[in-house]
């Protein structure tokens, strides 16, 4: 028989594991991609978060990013709204995904990234539902406005905990898997090379490092590490290799796919950028 003490020190821990199986629940299902950008204000510095790592990190190496006003996002946002890739991939997501999954142009946010001597601009359109944090991306050179590349990423649920994410790059499908919270597939297929390749149960790590031929070091490993020391989701970053490995053997491309890519995220990954950066060509 159980003594009172120890029936209300088992009840309580039920109470604990009960409460943290909900917030894990909650965390995957709140809020939209525009919730994240809201958390990180308008205009932010990318301030080193971990002290471990300050001794590691260059400040030219970090990319800036702050939030274009009025005309110019405006500006920016309709030619990516107006592209025939953008009303190609909103027919697509309209009629190819089972999820409840609505585009909100009229949250559109235009951001300027600037890196080292080079500037971009991000418009990332956010879609609503599922997951959360799903979005549509329109990259630009500052003071041009012809889209030199877009990138997309649907998360959607896949059971009780499980998410199905999709990435792709201008256009084209570069990643395809169902993956756990912590960003392991357990069943998928990427690009590798010129071909779609399976890549059931790779973990995070794994598939991060499948850039490494491309890029010359392991740079993906490394921010994949730093991500993951900042106690942030690994779904989140879930085919980042394979959407931005080409992207990455140079670093005036690799900062804006990365950035482009994490939009809800961007204080974190422009931070681990900076960190992890070092081995990347000019």
């Amino acid at each position: 028989m159980l003594s009172h003490h120890e029936k209300n020190k088992r009840a309580g821990n039920e109470q604990v594991a009960t409460a943290k199986k909900a917030d894990r629940r909650r965390f995957l299902r709140r809020g939209s991609f525009i919730a994240g950008l809201t958390a990180v204000g308008s205009v932010f510095s990318l301030i080193p978060l971990a002290p471990a790592y300050a001794s590691e990190i260059s400040t030219q190496a970090v990319p800036m990013s702050q939030i274009l006003q009025d005309t110019q996002a405006k500006q920016y946002a309709q030619v990516v709204i107006t592209s025939s890739a953008y009303q190609q991939f909103k027919q697509k997501l309209r009629q190819g995904y089972a999820g409840d999954l609505i585009l909100q142009e009229q949250n559109a946010v235009a951001f300027l990234i600037t890196i080292e001597q080079s500037k971009f601009v991000s418009v990332q359109i956010p879609i609503q539902g599922e997951v959360g944090y799903s979005h549509y991306i329109g990259l630009f050179e500052w003071g041009s406005h012809n889209v030199m590349m877009s990138q997309s990423a649907v998360f959607i649920h896949e059971g009780e905990q499980n998410i199905h994410c999709v990435r792709e790059y201008n256009g084209n499908v570069v990643f395809d898997a169902i993956v756990t919270p912590q960003g392991n597939v357990v069943k998928g297929v990427a690009q590798v090379g010129n071909n779609m390749k399976a890549i059931d149960g790779l973990t995070s790590r794994q598939m991060l490092s499948q850039a490494v031929p491309l890029t010359g070091c392991d740079f993906f490993g490394c921010f994949g590490n730093c991500w993951n020391n900042q106690g942030l989701p690994g779904w989140a970053i879930a085919g980042l290799g394979f959407l931005c490995g080409a992207s990455c053997i140079f670093k005036v491309l690799c900062a804006p796919c990365v950035l482009a890519a994490l939009g809800a995220y961007s204080i974190f990954s422009g931070y681990c950028y900076g960190i992890c950066v070092h081995c990347i060509g000019s």
